[in-house]
């Protein structure tokens, strides 16, 4: 039988979170204090962000292309980054930055020492109803080498009509283009109405071609942005555009991160903006952190569209620099990780402590947090860890930090104590995105690194069912598509694992599905409408075709595997997509359609 040949194709379809990851409990601290870079951080009230690489749609690409994520593209910086997780805060604010904490109990399988979960925040005294950005003197820097050819270089066009149309009277757009050579393609323009037809025109005219000087290409963006600064009142910044795949001239990282650094000391900072499937995150996470840095990554149409009219007043507007934050555990706790930033950022204060330092804050959209967990210092073997009275210290913070156009810096500090009551959201849902981001990196880990199929499925089996169950309400829609993204990683898993049977017990296929209706190409489908489908409990497909006179006569009989998106028939190594709606059933066939079925009465 040979008729589904050809027809099914595989389709597997802010503040500041610390995730140290478990790393962090075996790292033994140096005797010296020690400190490094941060990437990015986000605040509450006004809400603020940190620079730097916070950003998880490339890892989301990859499970939807049906590929599974190395366990590094998957960050906790980045998970976080793309939910509001702000604090209630109860004391306002008389400074830029305030902390605000709050700790609930840990329930973390992938971290089960854990006992308590503690989320920092800020608050601040920026009003967001009065708020505005400055003037904007933005740089473009487009690499329009041959790599961005096709999607990449549209989602680039796409973004910068969005741009143009997010601009203000008065702003200023320049836009520098590399490849094999660099060069300013078009001079800066102040913005209006008259000047909108040009900027628009200027964006439709670049084309791809040529090799990837990006060296080139920001020394001339950078000696743009220092002219046309000295006959500016108001923010200057370079928007560093590519795939991050550089080939001719100085390709090593020293050479762009010395570029950012010096222009960051002459009051330039650099929004890195990611393209294309060769996008180098490593690069691009080294690039945005630095001071003034931020990165964001264009996965599609809808995030090219959002970017510049959502993000543009926050992604330029620098709140405040060298942020320097410690953590101190109380007596008979110590760190087992810090949720939200790169590992290499962190370091320790003393035996106990540790030091973050955040070279830039922006302004943001949505608040987060900085996750800390805490597992006790000493356990008591065999013995459940003594309860806390309600406000018992659990974890002192500290912060200093200067605001962006002083020379002075301010400080303040935040005991937070052990929950006297359930959680409040943020904290449930930064929990649920914690336990996602661990597990996440362990079922990847295990396929990757240990080759251990059947523990990378269990991993992810669990972790959905515990996103599914999420309470309150809320939370599990906050959850819904960190349930999406988790389920099409389940399924690849399923497949590799031969656990596909597990998960479609939970599918709801099984039973009998009547043909509807064929909405497309009707050429190699083997069912007509009116045809009867049964998928049993014991995995057979069974086809069932009317009779003359009344009732069915079974037509064929195979074999199927499912997962929670797919149903798989190995004797033909064939694939379909299918999506449940209540009783309505829809196969989708790659090039052919989408087959419509009914729920239909037992075929006798």
């Amino acid at each position: 039988m040979n008729r589904w040949t050809g027809l099914l194709s595989r389709t597997v379809p802010g503040f500041l979170a610390v995730s140290a990851l478990s790393a962090l409990t075996a790292a033994q601290p140096p005797d010296d204090e020690e400190t490094h870079s941060l990437d990015e951080i986000v605040v509450t009230g006004m809400r603020v962000t940190a620079g730097g690489a916070q950003d998880v749609k490339f890892a989301r690409a990859e499970i939807v292309e049906g590929r599974i994520p190395h366990p590094d593209a998957i960050t906790a910086e980045g998970l976080l980054g793309e939910h509001d997780l702000t604090l209630p805060s109860a004391a306002g604010c008389r400074q830029l930055l305030c902390l605000v904490g709050e700790a609930t109990v840990a329930r973390l399988p992938t971290l089960s020492h854990a006992k308590y979960l503690v989320e920092l925040g800020f608050a601040s005294n920026v009003d967001e109803a009065t708020w505005q950005r400055g003037p904007l003197n933005l740089i473009a820097v487009i690499d329009k080498s041959g790599s961005m050819a096709g999607e990449p270089l549209a989602l680039v066009k796409r973004s910068l009509r969005g741009l143009i149309g997010n601009l203000r009277e008065g702003d200023q757009l320049s836009i520098v283009l590399y490849g094999d050579m660099s060069h300013i393609y078009l001079q800066p323009t102040r913005v209006s109405a008259a000047a909108l037809p040009t900027l628009l025109s200027a964006v439709e005219g670049i084309q791809s071609r040529g090799s990837t000087n990006m060296e080139r290409g920001l020394t001339v963006g950078y000696d743009l942005a220092r002219k046309t600064k000295r006959e500016y009142e108001g923010i200057t910044r370079v928007a560093l555009f590519t795939d991050e795949r550089p080939n001719v001239g100085h390709t090593d990282e020293g050479s762009f991160i010395a570029m950012a650094r010096a222009a960051s000391a002459d009051g330039i900072g650099l929004t890195t903006i990611g393209v294309g499937v060769q996008f180098d995150s490593g690069l691009a996470t080294s690039l945005s952190s630095t001071r003034g840095g931020n990165l964001f990554f264009l996965d599609g149409p809808a995030s090219a569209d959002a970017l510049f009219t959502d993000e543009l007043d926050y992604m330029v507007s620098e709140l405040a620099h060298d942020l320097r934050v410690t953590l101190r555990p109380s007596d008979g706790f110590k760190i087992a990780g810090v949720y939200g930033v790169p590992g290499e950022i962190l370091g320790w204060h003393d035996a106990t402590s540790v030091t973050i330092t955040v070279p830039t804050l922006f302004l943001s959209k949505q608040g987060g947090g900085l996750f800390v967990s805490l597992a006790p210092a000493d356990p008591l073997a065999d013995l459940p860890a003594r309860p806390l009275a309600a406000g018992a210290p659990l974890l002192a913070a500290s912060h200093t930090y200067v605001p962006v156009g002083e020379s002075a810096s301010e400080s303040g500090s935040l005991t937070v104590g052990a929950p006297a009551a359930g959680p409040s959201e943020a904290v449930a849902l930064g929990h649920a995105l914690i336990d996602e981001y661990l597990s996440l990196r362990a079922a990847t880990a295990a396929h990757h690194v240990k080759n251990d199929q059947d523990e990378a499925y269990a991993i992810l089996r669990d972790l959905y069912n515990r996103l599914s169950v999420a309470q309150p309400r809320a939370i599990r829609r906050g959850l819904a598509s960190e349930r999406e993204s988790v389920a099409g990683l389940l399924d690849t898993v399923a497949f590799l694992s031969g656990h596909g049977t597990e998960v479609s017990r939970e599918s709801s296929l099984w039973g009998h599905w009547r043909v509807a209706a064929f909405d497309g190409e009707y050429q190699r489908c083997p069912w007509n409408p009116g045809d009867v489908l049964l998928f049993s409990a014991t995995n057979e497909l069974v086809s069932f075709v009317p009779q003359d006179g009344a009732g069915y006569v079974e037509d064929d009989r195979q074999a199927y595997v499912t997962t929670r998106r797919e149903i798989y028939l190995p004797d033909e190594n064939a694939t379909a997509a299918y999506r449940l709606h209540g009783d309505e059933l829809v196969l989708r066939f790659a090039g052919e359609g989408d087959l419509r079925l009914v729920r239909a009465p037992a075929t006798q």
